[in-house]
């Protein structure tokens, strides 16, 4: 058992201690204190049946039964059912016998429930064990089950009994009204015109001065004491000890003249309910004191009671001529609200001149003096109708906080203070009892009583925050809680100064001074002042002038060692009122003692945990607590009568299970029958309630489907779980529920099994072995003629090899021809990439030697156009082989960006008209003069058209003829080029975008390509979404026609032409820097960071003449340098040995002497 456990069971055997230790108003007073009992009315609309209910009674399980006029009605504490009987007419009493059933009785029928086979609840009735002649009764009016017999009486004073096999029938001859009650084991009888009999050995005999009631009716009689019975006629009540009716008087109450009793109910030790037949429900005690007179609209739906029934636990269940009524009484908990003229928010409870006054958001209202059998009324304070949130009792005086500031009250006078807004928080100094502090909404002022009147004393000038509570401690320091995550401390040197209120030291106290984030609460408690957050709370340790969480001191004192709480409230003598940090419902008081100790009494606050505000009043001398409502009103709680509330450990019960949605397969009454069910597309709804009734609604269950779950669910209120497609098996559902104290049931179960489909039982598969072994002999038998076949097949299969392998040598060679052709191809390829790598180079080498040779220093325009045309060509020849390289690793991917194609490839056309003039071809440009503005790759575009352009140029002899094509329509951009060169032989057209593919061109052999153009345009018109195709014909020349899907872009920019987009590979050529202006004619500084030193001589040469070079050979060289010198500009190259040009630019970048300089990176 855990300490908290045994804690709670050794403080609940002592509760009493309380009410000794506290002198206390007389039980009598207490009692008319209390307001209304927690009352809940369920309307006809609400529990779908007749307005008027006769009678009650529950079942083994607590299941309630009310004799209703449409039938039985059940409440299981989730579902209302009517149960109709045979011939649709009204019940008018329900009860059970000894064994738990329940009977019934209504006009014209008389049976019991019991459940069919399949659980649901059935009617049975007694009609068909009577004769016709004897079923001559009007109706059923009481039920007396007596032992193993019950009686039935009706209204033609036929008394039938059962004795559960057969009906036997007593019929009187006087016409006098004959009523059975039962009391224990033993059937009295009233015969009105004879007096009160008790039967006998089957015979009614008077009871000694039975004929007491010869004229009298009586209602009901009740077990009262041991020997004595209380009765309740039509001229009072009695009690009866056997020989004498002594009568039973109402003390302290006045009733309505035309008020009369009817059954009576005994509730608890010392609390017995009567109910009237006009006026609602009168609570006395056993003495006679009236303590409660239940009537009114507003607390029950209807003053005319028909019948009172007390459940297992203790709550009253009233059958009204309009609706049901449960009343939770005798309680620790009663209600103060519009009933009581107290229909507000409630801030603030005090008692001021043993009166209790309460501060609302509609004023100030005191409880008016109790008056027994009456509901306590609460009277409004004159003058204060308003929004009143603090009160406080001062030196004999109410100060009270108003919309217009604190006013002073008492019977004889009424003034306001003048100069003191509304006050947040009010608190008499301890130092100087004379003296209020008062926090407001601009800060803290005080107030102080001279001469009999109440003035404002001092504005404190440097708080000029909302201030929300205010605490004083042991040494005068005052304590302001804002309403900011931070507490304001006011202290002094000495307590004459804090009582002078001089030279006051603000100090301010957050985080960092220990208080928690999480902050309610600054408390004084004891001589001590604490944080009250969420978890652990926080002391102020005085030395070190910060919180700390204290885990020893209050605790210990508490008693609780090191278990979490929260500190909810306290009250000025000491008393604390706490609950455990990880169950709000777990709540206590902490009555504090002499020696700074303190006893815990558990509040078991679980009925009203969810209804009312933190921190309650505490009223010491009665041993109450006061509650703020959240809606509206105060809540009361007696913390003598902890212990009169019965809770009963809860009982759970499968109340239906349903397959299909539609189809019941248990009702929730009697046994379970052997449940097998169907393995297809299989759905069970199961339902459960727990009937018991202390707020139904919050019972909470658990539930398992063992066999299917892997373990219990969660705690929830669903009252319903539904399964589908459950596999074959045999499966227990179980449930549990808690209810609002914490308890939790035993297991309820049903037990259910899940048929296999026909495809898994047993004789499936015994037919599936049956079919097996059929199959195996079959297959032998199959075996046994294929061996035969092969045989004679294997010569066949032998040819058949020789011949396959002659195929296969056959293929091998043209395989190998194949290769070697493709080896031929690659060589080729490798002659002429080296003969297009050579060309150039020696055209470039050539001029250069030359001019080595000459001893000159200068190079011609013609030789440096050959040198610039050759490098050109090179450069593209390279571009090839890389684009080739990156289409095989799919590193190359399209660029889009906006522009006009159409203008694009009139300029990349146009650029080669001077080489058509040179050679005297006719170049024919077709471009539509179209303002088409799309996204495109433009480089890869332009690669496209040069490629086919400079073929056709290359296979056109002069004096040719070439045409170049564009037009765009439906998004569709056609490119057609078309030259009268040699053409392609018909059979090799299907080759010409193959890799190293080249025409065998006998004719000319001096025109020969690399076999990488087309194919690499072949590649990005694809890589683009595009088609190529070529139309040639051999000795006339070629068509090559391309097809690119390109998208026109609306409201483009057609005014400016062609938009370089920032992906680009931008030209930038050193020679083209801009020479700065130099006024000083010192030459502006470049580094050049180069490991090749010829690049460094030559970017040299171009620079020289203009700035001022430094060199360095490596990026640790170039850093140091340009930290040295500071140079205007830095040229770099990427690759460098040591450090890197990309490591290199991004020291300089993030240096603050370099930061500014520009960089240029150059990179092959």
């Amino acid at each position: 058992m855990s300490f908290r456990s045994l804690l709670i069971c050794f403080l609940i055997g002592h509760c009493a201690l309380i009410a000794q230790k506290n002198p206390s108003l007389s039980d009598s007073r207490k009692d008319l204190e209390e307001g209304n009992p927690f009352i809940r009315n369920y309307t006809p609309k609400e529990y779908g049946a007749f307005d008027q209910n006769k009678g009650a009674v529950a079942d083994s399980l607590g299941v309630l039964y009310f004799a209703n006029g449409d039938g039985v009605l059940t409440y299981d504490g989730v579902e209302w059912k009517v149960l109709a009987l045979p011939n649709n007419g009204n019940v008018f009493t329900v009860d059970k016998d000894s064994k738990g059933r329940i009977y019934v009785g209504g006009i014209g029928e008389f049976g019991y429930l019991q459940p069919d086979s399949l659980g649901r609840l059935e009617y049975k009735s007694f009609l068909p064990y009577l004769s016709e002649n004897q079923r001559n009764f009007n109706s059923i009016r009481k039920i007396c089950p007596v032992g193993d017999t019950v009686y039935f009486s009706s209204w033609n004073n036929i008394l039938y009994q059962w004795d559960g096999t057969k009906i036997s029938i007593r019929e009187f001859s006087t016409d006098s009204q004959l009523l059975p009650y039962a009391i224990g084991n033993e059937l009295y009888v009233h015969e009105l015109g004879s007096g009160l009999k008790k039967l006998k050995s089957e015979r009614l005999e008077l009871i000694p001065n039975g004929d007491f009631f010869k004229k009298n009716a009586i209602y009901t009689i009740v077990s009262f004491d041991k020997d004595q019975l209380l009765l309740v006629a039509s001229n009072g009540a009695f009690t009866y000890d056997g020989t004498n009716f002594t009568p039973f008087t109402f003390k302290n109450y006045s009733f309505p003249k035309d008020l009369s009793f009817g059954s009576c109910k005994i509730l608890g030790k010392d609390v017995i309910a009567f109910m009237t037949k006009r006026h609602g429900i009168v609570i006395t005690d056993r003495q006679g004191h009236v303590k409660k007179h239940i009537r009114g609209k507003s607390l029950l739906l209807s003053d005319i009671v028909h019948d009172l029934f007390v459940d297992d636990s203790g709550v009253l269940w009233a059958s009204l001529l309009k609706g049901i009524a449960k009343i939770e009484y005798p309680s620790p908990f009663s209600l103060y609200n519009e009933q009581n003229n107290l229909g507000a928010l409630v801030f603030k409870v005090l008692e001021y001149n043993e009166e209790l006054y309460v501060a609302t958001s509609k004023g100030v209202f005191r409880m008016k003096e109790p008056v027994p059998g009456t509901t306590t009324q609460f009277e409004r304070v004159s003058n204060f109708s308003h929004w009143t949130y603090e009160m406080l009792v001062c030196q004999g005086s109410l100060l009270i906080d108003a919309p217009w500031g604190v006013v002073h009250w008492n019977k004889d006078s009424t003034y306001k203070i003048e100069g003191v807004p509304g006050a947040n928080s009010l608190i008499q100094s301890k130092i100087d009892t004379n003296r209020v502090f008062v926090g407001h909404f601009k800060g803290l002022s005080t107030l102080y009583k001279e001469d009999g009147v109440w003035k404002k004393e001092k504005d404190f000038t440097k708080i000029n925050i909302h201030v929300d509570k205010v605490s004083e401690d042991a040494n005068g320091d005052i304590w302001l809680k804002t309403n900011e995550n931070y507490v304001l401390r006011l202290s002094f040197e000495s307590q004459e100064d804090a009582r002078t209120l001089n030279s006051p030291l603000l100090a301010t106290y957050g985080t960092e001074e220990g208080l928690p984030d999480a902050l309610s609460r600054i408390r004084k408690i004891g001589e001590h002042i604490y944080a009250t957050p969420g978890v652990v709370i926080h002391k102020f340790n005085r030395t070190l002038g910060k919180f700390a969480p204290d885990t020893t001191d209050l605790p210990n004192r508490l008693g609780l060692g090191n278990e979490h709480i929260m500190v909810k409230g306290n009250d000025t003598r000491g008393n604390l009122q706490i609950r455990m940090y990880d169950d709000d419902s777990e709540r206590f008081v902490a009555w504090k003692k002499a020696d700074g100790t303190y006893f815990l009494q558990p509040s078991e606050e679980y009925r009203i945990v969810d209804m009312v505000k933190q921190e309650a009043y505490i009223d010491v001398k009665d041993s109450v607590l006061w509650h703020s409502s959240f809606e509206s009103g105060l809540i009361r709680h007696d913390l003598t009568k902890t212990n009169i509330v019965k809770k009963p450990i809860p009982r759970v019960f499968i109340s239906s299970v349903t397959y299909k949605g539609d189809s019941l397969i248990y009702g929730g009454w009697g046994r379970q029958v052997l449940n097998e069910m169907p393995f297809k597309q299989n759905r069970f709804r199961f339902k459960y309630a727990s009937p018991g009734f202390y707020e139904e609604e919050k019972n909470e269950f658990q539930y398992y489907l063992d066999g299917f779950d892997e373990a219990w669910s969660d705690w929830t209120l669903e009252t319903q779980k539904d399964y589908t497609n459950i596999p074959e098996g045999d499966y227990t559902f179980r449930v549990k529920t808690k209810n609002i104290f914490g308890k939790v049931s035993g297991e309820n179960q049903f037990y259910l099994t899940i048929l296999p489909p026909w495809y898994r039982t047993w004789w499936a598969y015994s037919a599936y072995a049956l079919m097996g072994l059929t199959l195996v002999l079959l297959f032998s038998k199959w075996r046994s003629r294929q061996l035969e076949a092969k045989n004679l097949a294997l010569e066949n299969v032998v040819e058949r090899r020789t011949e396959e392998i002659r195929l296969k040598n056959l293929q091998l060679r043209e395989q190998t021809d194949k290769l070697k052709e493709l080896d031929q191809m690659k060589t080729e390829f490798f002659a002429n990439i080296s003969h297009e790598f050579r060309t150039p180079l020696t055209l470039i080498k050539g001029p250069i030697e030359r001019l080595g040779e000459s001893g000159g220093d200068k190079l011609g325009a013609t030789n440096i156009r050959l040198i610039k045309r050759n490098m050109n060509r090179l450069l593209r020849l390279v571009n090839q082989l890389l684009d080739l390289t990156k289409l095989d690793s799919g590193k190359l991917h399209v660029n889009y960006s906006e522009g006009n194609p159409v203008k694009l490839l009139r300029a990349i056309a146009s650029s080669f008209s001077s080489m058509a003039a040179e050679r005297d071809i006719d170049f024919v440009i077709d471009v539509e003069p179209l303002n088409t503005w799309a996204s495109f790759d433009r480089v890869k575009l332009e690669q496209i058209v040069y490629n086919l352009l400079s073929n056709a140029f290359k296979f056109t002899p002069n004096n040719g003829k070439i045409a170049f094509a564009v037009s765009h329509a439906e998004d569709i951009l056609r490119i057609k080029v078309l030259d009268s060169g040699l053409g392609i032989p018909e059979d090799e057209v299907p080759y010409i975008f193959e890799r190293f593919y080249q025409v065998d061109n006998k004719k000319d052999q001096e025109i020969q390509g690399t076999g990488i153009g087309l194919a690499v345009t072949k590649e990005l018109v694809e890589l683009m979404g595009g088609t190529i195709e070529v139309e040639s014909e051999l000795g006339y020349g070629s068509c090559f026609k391309i097809a690119l899907p390109i998208q026109e872009i609306q409201g483009g920019n057609l005014e400016t032409g062609l938009i370089e987009n920032q992906n680009m590979n931008l030209e930038v050529r050193i020679g083209q820097i801009p020479k700065k202006v130099i006024s000083n004619k010192t030459a502006p500084t470049i580094l050049i960071i180069e490991d090749n030193p010829d690049m460094r001589d030559l970017i040299r040469q171009d620079l020289s003449k203009t700035y001022t070079i430094l060199e360095a050979a490596n990026g640790n060289d170039g850093l140091a340098m340009a930290l040295q010198k500071s140079p205007d500009l830095i040229v770099t190259d990427v690759m460098m040995p040591k450090m890197g040009g990309m490591e290199l630019c991004e020291k300089l970048k993030t240096h603050i002497v370099t930061s500014h300089i520009p960089i240029i990176m150059l990179t092959a």
